[in-house]
Order: C-alpha cells, then sequence, then structure tokens
C-alpha cells in the first residue's frame, strides 16, 4: 500500500504559513535557551499582541477602588455637615 503525500493537499499558501511558522519556531528556541529565557519571551510576545499584565490590572483596580473610597467618604462627610436637623 502506497502513502499518499501530505504536502500535496496543502495550497502553497498553507505550504508558506507551515515554513514560516517553523522558522519562528527556529528563532525563538534558538534565543531561549533557558526556562527563564523563554517565559520573558513569552511575556514580550504576549504583550505585543496586546495582552495586559494581570497584576497591573488588579492594582489598578485597587487603586481606583481606594480613590472611590475616599471621594465618597468626604462627599458623606460633606452632605452630612450641610443638613441641618
Amino acid at each position: 500500500m502506497e502513502r499518499k503525500n501530505a504536502w500535496k493537499k496543502y495550497s502553497d499558501e498553507d505550504k508558506n504559513n507551515v515554513f514560516t511558522f517553523a522558522d519562528e519556531y527556529k528563532t525563538f528556541i534558538s534565543e531561549c535557551k533557558t526556562e527563564r529565557e523563554c517565559v520573558k519571551k513569552a511575556v514580550e510576545l504576549a504583550k505585543k499582541a496586546g495582552y495586559r499584565d494581570l497584576q497591573e490590572i488588579i492594582a489598578a483596580l485597587i487603586v481606583m477602588h481606594f480613590i472611590q473610597w475616599i471621594i465618597f467618604r468626604h462627599l458623606s462627610i460633606i452632605i452630612k455637615d450641610t443638613y441641618i436637623w
């Protein structure tokens, strides 16, 4: 039984995408020899793709909630002091 060549079913564009991916992967592996380098490069690629650091988002939310709490507290004090009972 003769096996069919899998490459024959792919279009030229698909083949080009496969080889482009392979070249990018070889570059990644060549540049990143250790786990630390791989993580650093993965974070860099994720940021380029538009992902954001979750710790930075959480920190910004904490600051935002703290500021809202301060504003609410001061407003409630101002409102409380302006009413005449």
